[in-house]
């Protein structure tokens, strides 16, 4: 695991394994700001997992 894959924000699901989980942002802050602006939508299912 790289440095910059600690740095992400993953969305994980109880019965997905780690490969499944959607990749949310690269930053806190970056998710922070998307879903303020997405509402509280879950925006990351539009976005491809890791």
């Amino acid at each position: 695991m790289s440095l910059r894959d600690e740095d992400e924000v993953l969305v994980a699901l109880p019965l997905d394994s780690r490969r499944d989980w959607y990749r949310a942002a690269p930053s806190l802050a970056e998710f922070l700001m998307k879903y303020r602006e997405a509402l509280g939508n879950k925006y990351w299912k539009g976005v491809a997992s890791t």
